[in-house]
């Protein structure tokens, strides 16, 4: 088995196949982290002495300084042997739920658009993740995927994913397409930043796409624990076709105890809609009321999440630790 020194202060074990970053956190140690899969940079440390196997060596988070320096991406090298870096730990540790590895069956699909789908799988373990948080999802012989889960903290032997099926994506066409009733997939988590926080202040949830899946685990979770938090709930999408409003109905409907307002907007006009039209950062900055006191939670496409931060962050004032969301790409 390998072995990873970390800091000169600790030394941990490495399973067989595991990256740095997944061998951290099973043992409890928090490297810095965002998407686990090669995309953001956050989870950058300096490779000391040993060896590494990189599964992504074109990674474009990585720049040409990093490579001189032997900077290396936590989430995409796994250690040959033992192994010594130095890594920026964050704190709190201690209440991080330690990612495991399960398998989870298909048991249906439901239709959310053309082109994004609820898929829910039976699960024989006891699987404990935060609202909002993700799961790399592996199918064999195929890459493996990072998916934010669409259900609750805690849903008896179900687990739920929304899923919007990508051109040239192995992984979602193989889900839209291929998987049957019955079929095995590999889970392994939980993962992510930017899960519910339990407090007294107003949610504000903002999704675009298939980015609804981790504000559909939030929500539900509110309904599910009877909160009375108020809830703000914007949903952007680009064309009047991909609003579900069924769908939508009964993600929300019935949240006893709790005030909300939901606003769904387009970024295509069309005649049948009376609605909100544009960008969705626009929108909810045209319709909240204020921006105090509340916990902010969105997830979409890394240019909406982008324009959602910077909205918050300069025009509004929102201070950083009151948003929540992980970056994906």
């Amino acid at each position: 088995m390998s072995s990873i020194n970390i800091n000169n202060k600790i030394i941990i074990p490495c399973e067989s196949g595991d990256s740095i970053l997944r061998s951290s956190l099973r043992n409890s140690i928090g490297i810095a982290y965002e998407c686990n899969s090669g995309g953001c940079g956050a989870c950058k440390v300096d490779l000391i002495s040993g060896e590494v196997q990189n599964k992504y060596p074109d990674a474009s988070s990585l720049t040409k300084r990093d490579v001189r320096k032997n900077r290396i991406l936590a989430c995409q090298n796994v250690p040959v042997g033992s192994i010594e870096i130095n890594a920026e730990i964050s704190g709190g540790s201690e209440s991080y739920i330690l990612p495991v590895k399960y398998n989870a069956k298909l048991i249906s699909k439901e239709i959310i658009s053309s082109d994004v789908v609820e898929f829910s799988f039976a699960i024989k373990s006891d699987v404990k993740y935060r609202p909002g948080q993700y799961f790399m999802l592996s199918i064999c012989g195929l890459a493996e995927r990072a998916y934010s889960v669409s259900s609750p903290d805690s849903e008896d032997g179900v687990i739920k994913f929304i899923i919007k099926k990508m051109d040239m994506g192995k992984v979602s066409s193989y889900l839209f397409d291929e998987i049957n009733s019955g079929d095995v997939i590999g889970l392994d988590g939980p993962y992510g930043h930017a899960y519910l926080i339990e407090n007294n202040c107003d949610v504000v949830c903002i999704a675009g796409g298939a980015g609804l899946s981790p504000i559909a685990s939030i929500i539900r979770s509110l309904k599910k624990n009877g909160s009375t938090n108020k809830l703000h709930f914007f949903y952007g999408i680009n064309f009047i076709e991909d609003l579900n409003i069924e769908y939508i109905l009964r993600l929300i409907g019935d949240m006893s105890g709790s005030e909300y307002n939901f606003i769904p907007a387009i970024t295509n006009d069309n005649e049948n809609w009376s609605g909100e039209i544009g960008f969705i950062h626009q929108v909810v900055e045209r319709c909240l009321p204020d921006f105090l006191n509340k916990e902010f939670y969105f997830c979409g496409p890394p240019v909406m999440t982008s324009a959602v931060q910077k909205m918050l962050m300069i025009e509004k004032s929102v201070p950083f630790e009151r948003m929540h969301f992980d970056r994906f790409f």
